[in-house]
């Protein structure tokens, strides 16, 4: 079996910025791609045929746990979303910045920014991403 962390370490930051996107937060992006690394730790690493297929989806369920759950509906921000300034931009350069008219238009719902979020990181169909998140 392979060692998890060798093995993780390559796709850190882009499951950082995955969950940057969709969170908002750095420092819930860093407790997503945590856990994604716990996850990533239990399974049977040999089993798996894609690494970053399978890191981006556990992410992903994650991050959508993450805003859903009852802590999240309870610290609803009232006003204009603005996103935590970051220090490190290394870990988020492949993050695209927003458009002044970004605003103008209502955000998508949590499901649909993570298949947009998906599209950049994962080969698959539009079906297959949907079935990855349970939208079907």
């Amino acid at each position: 079996m392979s060692n998890p962390a060798t093995s993780f370490e390559p796709y850190r930051r882009r499951l950082l910025g995955l969950g940057y996107r969709m969170l908002g937060s750095m420092a819930d992006a860093e407790d997503a791609v945590q856990e994604t690394y716990l996850r990533w730790h239990g399974a049977d690493r040999d089993k798996v045929s894609d690494r970053r297929a399978f890191l981006m989806t556990v992410a992903t369920r994650i991050c959508l746990d993450m805003l859903t759950s009852a802590r999240a509906r309870r610290e609803e921000y009232v006003g204009p979303w603005l996103p935590e300034p970051v220090l490190d931009t290394a870990a988020l350069a492949h993050v695209r910045t927003c458009a002044p008219y970004d605003h103008a238009v209502p955000p998508p719902c949590v499901r649909t920014r993570s298949m947009r979020n998906m599209r950049s990181s994962c080969p698959h169909s539009w079906r297959q991403r949907a079935r990855a998140i349970s939208i079907d």
